[in-house]
Parts: structure tokens; sequence; C-alpha cells
């Protein structure tokens, strides 16, 4: 049974977080000694409380919560683009019923965008916008509110992008670059540890060995598929 394989840089730092974690607790679990993984363990269990402290250094930064804010302020105006029209849903007036039905298919078509990785968000604002300025303007413009809306999501979507380019905020820098380092080293375990159950699956197998794999591959599997769905989003 060949582990499953995934892109550990395709995580998120907290998702490649957690999955360390989740090595470390299934490792301890059957017993290191078990799985002939004492060294890797020591390892795994030193990037593990690096990467917890790099996190805790990034969450407590000024550059996090400005970002944090600038993507609560979009969510919230998201909201309230998809409330507003849908308010105009049943009106008495015929038009702006219209346009509103017409509308909402657009915005069912982005929905959930508010709850995909930031950065993805990023791009699904850009093109929900310029969809509905270039393809619906004149319905747009029958719902009173909803163009001042739209050009709210426009400028507070811009303003998030330009805080995640923005460098001048040297703890954060600093702390995401130690990130970084501590990512490059867990990655080399990672796999290490990968190459490693399957060498010992074919040359000194055991029922603990078989069962850790086994657990290996049903979260591998579900990284790979949180990654696949992801860049479904994306495209």
């Amino acid at each position: 049974m060949k582990i499953v394989r995934f892109d550990p840089n395709r995580l998120f730092n907290q998702e490649w977080s957690t999955y360390l974690s989740f090595l470390v607790k299934a490792i301890q679990q059957t017993g290191a000694e078990k799985l002939n993984l004492l060294p890797l363990l020591a390892l795994l269990e030193t990037i593990s409380a690096q990467a917890d402290e790099a996190l805790e250094f990034i969450r407590k930064s000024e550059y996090t919560r400005l970002c944090d804010e600038a993507d609560e302020k979009r969510d919230r105006i998201i909201a309230a683009v998809y409330n507003l029209v849908r308010s105009f849903l049943h009106d008495e007036d015929t038009d702006m019923r219209e346009a509103a039905n017409t509308l909402m298919v657009v915005l069912d078509h982005y929905r959930g965008m508010a709850n995909e990785g930031r950065n993805q968000q990023s791009g699904r604002v850009i093109d929900f916008v310029q969809e509905l300025q270039d393809n619906h303007a004149e319905r747009i413009g029958k719902l009173e509110g909803l163009e001042r809306r739209i050009h709210q999501l426009s400028a507070a979507n811009d303003a998030y992008i330009r805080l995640q380019d923005d460098r001048t905020f040297a703890t954060a820098e600093k702390t995401q670059l130690r990130m970084v380092a501590v990512r490059r080293e867990g990655n080399r375990i990672i796999r290490s540890l990968w190459d490693m159950t399957d060498i010992m699956q074919l040359t000194a197998s055991t029922p603990d060995i078989e069962t850790f794999a086994a657990q290996l591959n049903v979260a591998n599997q579900n990284e790979r598929t949180r990654i696949a769905a992801r860049q479904g989003r994306k495209k």
C-alpha cells in the first residue's frame, strides 16, 4: 500500500501546522519504537513547536490585524450586496424585480466566495465586480444603492490586496520568513517519513506499520482532496 502523496507547499500555514500535529500524534499513538521512527518523531516534534511559535507571532502582528480587518470588511460588503439584491426580488416594480432576478443568477454563481482562502477570494471578487460592471450595468442602475455597494466592495478588495503586497511591516515580514524556513525543513522531514513508511512496508512490515500507513493514507487523501477543491474553485 504505497503512501498517497500531496504537495505540502499548497497547504496554508495553519493547515500545514495541523497536518504536522497529526503526524506527531499518529506516531505517538502507535509508538515510535514500533514504527522505527524515533529519530523522525523527535524532528517532527521540534518542527511542530517551531511552527506553532511562528504562527503565534504572525497572528499577533500588526500586519495580520490589519489584514483581518480588511478581509472582514469586504466579507460584510459581499453580504450587503447579496441582501440588497434579494430585497428587490419581489418588488412591485417589474423592471426592478426582473433586474434583481437576473442579477441573482450572477450572485449565485459566485456564492461562497467569502468563505474561500483569502488570496483566492481576492481574485474572485475582481472577477465578480468585473462581470457585473461589464455585463449588467443597466440592471445595476435600476436597483437603488447597488452601484455604490459594488464600488465599496471593489475598493475594499483593492485595499486588502495592497496590504498583502505591502512590505513596510517589518515584524510581519520577519515572522513570515521564519515560517517559510520552518516549512522548508518540515517538508523535507514529511517526505522522508512518507519514503520511510513505504520502505518499511516493503522490507519490515508489521500490523502496527500497516495500520499507521493506512492512517497516513486517509489523512493524505483528505489533503489532496482539499487542495484539488481549492484549485477547482480558483479555476
